[in-house]
């Protein structure tokens, strides 16, 4: 598993962490404990990673939330293959 992630700072309360899964098959899996902590989601794939939009076909890469869980302040967070994924944790 490949990914990349960065904290901003400067944000008050809240963060957010890019992700980039350059993997071409299988999904990757996060695991952290978050309590007290609301986040939201959003990713993109793609068939290939170096794939874009064009105007002949506007929605190749497309944002769709990502596949997450909070649980007893337990995250699962599921990282498709060839996808940014960005978390946005607020306290």
């Amino acid at each position: 598993m490949f990914f990349s992630s960065t904290r901003s700072s400067g944000l008050g309360r809240r963060f957010v962490l890019p992700f980039m899964v350059l993997t071409h098959t299988g999904a990757s899996f996060i695991r952290a404990l978050l309590f007290g902590f609301t986040l939201m989601a959003i990713g993109a794939t793609a068939p290939k990673v170096d794939s874009v939009n064009t105007f002949d076909a506007p929605n190749t890469v497309v944002p769709k939330p990502a596949s997450t869980k909070i649980q007893g302040g337990k995250l699962a967070l599921k990282l498709e293959p060839k996808s940014v994924t960005v978390v946005s944790v607020e306290q």
